[in-house]
């Protein structure tokens, strides 16, 4: 007990330090008034509700992300950006660019820029800097004129709104109006004026007249001339793939139908997912911080460890991957040790989409069992709730990609935070968390326990040998040893 009361006492004094009179204070902000919330459970519907706030915004719309993809969803989300600019509407991106620069190129950013929206990297720094280059923006966040917010664990990209015909994640968000939303914007903007944080510009034209064409050598006069047409061409066919991809396309206006005409079927469902409240709202955040020596004023994972210190009877938790840290193994087990159940909601080997992730759960998962955790691994197919999917995506593989926790009856977690030492000592993290909020925490506990009947619950060593290869093929197996 008392070992406990010191850990609780030392996450209190390390929050004092972290969210006192210093520059990263704007980094948690809470209220004591009732926000309004619409949990987004399912991606479908996850999709739509951006589409109308989009198309319904006034004044301003941000949006920050550690994915943005070229493709189906990419599109659609950058189609109705650019029709909001066009209207007057000032718009911003962020993006974290290792993750994004490989598909929405400096060109894409230059045409979309051209289209009246603001774009900015974050960390755009060479990967030759590799520690540097290991802290990202992992928050997601969508804003629209200061007063309506989505924050969750999807990203935009085909497989977090159960578009890709491979594989699709089952993730959460949620949408909240109330007066913190404001804040979110001034803590967007602490993102986007950082130094992490750049314009992104394109390549220039190759010229001639260029340092990397010139040579004081007449014999290397051939040899430069075709490097520069080769240089050229290349840079031509990427302004062209960049302008194909404002283009419209049929396919988007065929999804969007789609969509809309069985969101009324749907709907039904989705009525029990009404306006719900988060009574004491707080909004906590990482700061854009690189580098191991700041590792001081992150703020997040401390919050996380403190509301597992308090918990008292049951938490419930849903998170992709699940490798702990020292810290998080010892807060964990110390309160299977105090008699507090834990349940978890993650990835096998058959629905990761993170193959090494999956395989360092599998190798310490008799170390858990023993310590008393309650694991559901989720089991990678589909085949309930698929009224409002699209055809072509019903038989595709899937897994869980929602970072949210319940701790006991009234206080839940949803945001971008994974139990992992990415999430813990890396990447900048954002969640909400929703105090004296019942309903709110039931919503969300029994969506998870959905989840689970489609997965396998491990009670026994036994089970965890049995189940680890279900539905894996030869390849995957020798990928996992």
């Amino acid at each position: 007990m008392l070992k406990k009361l010191v850990i609780v006492v030392f996450l209190l004094l390390s929050l004092k330090n972290s969210f006192g009179n210093n520059a990263d204070s704007g980094y948690i902000v809470k209220s004591n008034s009732k926000h309004s919330v619409i949990p987004l459970h399912d991606g479908p519907f996850a999709l739509i509700k951006r589409i109308e706030l989009i198309r319904a915004a006034k004044k301003s719309i941000e949006l920050e992300y550690f994915i943005f993809n070229d493709d189906l969803a990419g599109k659609i989300v950058i189609d109705e950006l650019i029709k909001a600019a066009k209207k007057g509407v000032k718009v911003r991106l962020l993006l974290d660019s290792m993750m994004v620069k490989g598909k929405l190129t400096p060109f894409h950013i230059h045409q979309i820029k051209k289209n009246g929206v603001d774009v900015r990297f974050y960390n755009d720094v060479p990967l030759v800097r590799a520690i540097e280059t290991q802290y990202r923006d992992h928050r997601k966040l969508f804003i629209v004129d200061d007063k309506h917010l989505i924050i969750g664990g999807r990203n935009i990209a085909n497989e977090y709104f159960d578009l890709d015909e491979r594989y699709n994640f089952l993730d959460r968000d949620i949408y909240i109006t109330g007066e913190l939303v404001p804040e979110i914007t001034k803590m967007f903007d602490l993102f986007w004026f950082s130094k992490p944080s750049s314009v992104v510009k394109r390549p220039m034209r190759p010229n001639l007249n260029m340092l990397e064409y010139l040579s004081s050598s007449s014999s290397s006069r051939s040899r430069i001339l075709k490097k520069h047409r080769s240089d050229l061409r290349a840079w031509k066919q990427k302004v062209k793939k960049a302008k194909k991809f404002l283009k419209k396309h049929p396919l988007v206006k065929e999804t969007l139908s789609n969509l809309f005409e069985r969101r009324g079927d749907a709907f039904t469902s989705f009525k029990k997912d009404k306006s719900l409240s988060c009574n004491r709202p707080v909004f906590v955040s990482d700061p854009p911080l690189t580098g191991p020596s700041n590792d001081k004023n992150r703020k997040l994972r401390k919050y996380v460890y403190l509301e597992l210190a308090k918990a008292k009877e049951l938490v419930t938790i849903d998170s992709p991957y699940f490798i702990m840290t020292h810290g998080s193994d010892n807060f964990v087990k110390d309160i299977l040790k105090k008699g507090v159940e834990v349940e978890l909601l993650t990835n096998g080997i058959y629905s990761t989409d993170a193959l090494p992730v999956a395989s360092v759960f599998n190798f310490y998962l008799d170390e858990w069992i023993d310590a008393g955790l309650r694991p559901t691994v989720y089991g990678g197919k589909r085949d309930d709730d698929t009224v409002w999917l699209l055809d072509r995506v019903k038989s595709t593989r899937w897994g869980t990609h929602s970072k949210s926790i319940v701790f006991d009856s009234e206080t839940s977690m949803i945001g971008t935070f994974n139990f992992d030492p990415r999430s813990a000592f890396y990447s900048a993290e954002i969640s909400l968390f929703c105090y004296e909020s019942k309903e709110l925490a039931e919503n969300t506990r029994a969506n998870i326990y959905h989840r689970m009947k489609n997965g396998k619950t491990i009670l026994t060593k036994e089970q965890a040998k049995e189940y680890r290869f279900e539905n894996v093929n030869l390849m995957k197996k020798m990928g996992y040893y």
